[in-house]
């Protein structure tokens, strides 16, 4: 549940107007959007089906790039959102941005300069990963930039020119934040917060952002299940946009390991802290 640009996967329309203002064709696209997902390429059997998942869409000089987790072992390019072509990474930063064929759940973001690319490794004995960047993404061309500590789901947020990672994904990670360096990626000492403490007692859950709604019995709200869980909430995929000087902190819970699942967003003034429902 990566990216809030994501809901452009869920209904695209054209519309093309007369002179009177009459509609003439309308084309609707809904998710999933047909296509090639790489058909599976980080299995090792039969390819049965395709796989793509945590969409990111960033927006670099009038061009939509498209990230998907264990996909094409690179990424896409449109004008339209809806006609993509793939791309793949230059040889040189191959080993930085796949686990050998393939990324999960990256962290992407872009500047008037550059598109800049962190990929969550499921490597554990990694203690740091590449940050690789692109002046030119539409011809796959890549270079590193820096390194920054490993990090599960991670997210990048720039904002006026100071770059901000978020990450956290389990029943036993919280939320947390740091400032890098935009010139070296060296994380700013002093800078890293917790913003989202981790669930510890499976009786601090009681509805809503903890379980969210459980759809497939159809009830009202999943309090009805308090005493009956077994495991914690597992919130995944912090993610935080900026409107109007407020700022924005997503994350989905209770977890892919529940059949139902929920996003939240959290409200502050900076972009630090103070995040409230």
């Amino acid at each position: 549940m990566k990216n809030i640009l994501s809901i452009l996967f869920v209904a695209v329309v054209l519309f093309s107007c007369s002179e009177n203002k009459s509609v003439k064709k309308q084309t609707t696209f809904c998710n999933p959007m047909n296509l090639d997902y790489g058909w599976g390429n980080f299995q090792t059997r039969e390819k049965k089906a395709r796989s793509a998942a945590d969409p990111i869409i960033v927006l670099f000089k009038n061009k939509y790039y498209l990230f998907t987790t264990m996909d094409i072992g690179g990424y896409r390019v449109s004008d339209d959102l809806i006609t993509w072509k793939n791309i793949y990474f230059n040889p040189e930063v191959k080993t930085s941005a796949l686990d050998v064929d393939h990324y999960v759940a990256p962290a992407v973001a872009a500047d008037e300069n550059y598109v800049y690319f962190v990929n969550f490794t499921r490597d554990r004995t990694k203690k740091t990963v590449d940050v690789i960047r692109s002046s030119d993404p539409e011809n796959g061309k890549w270079e590193k930039c820096g390194e920054v500590r490993r990090m599960a789901d991670p997210c990048l947020f720039i904002d006026n020119g100071r770059f901000f990672f978020y990450y956290g994904l389990g029943g036993t990670q919280s939320t947390t934040f740091f400032e890098v360096d935009p010139a070296t990626f060296k994380e700013i000492e002093g800078s890293k917060k917790v913003l989202r403490e981790y669930v510890t007692d499976i009786n601090q859950c009681k509805s809503g952002y903890h379980f969210g709604r459980r759809e497939l019995y159809d009830e009202i709200d999943a309090s009805a299940w308090l005493g009956k869980f077994s495991k914690v909430p597992c919130p995944e995929g912090a993610w935080i946009v900026k409107n109007k000087n407020k700022y924005y902190l997503q994350y989905a819970t209770p977890g892919t390991i529940c059949n139902w699942y929920c996003d939240v967003v959290l409200e502050s003034d900076s972009v630090n802290g103070g995040f409230v429902e």
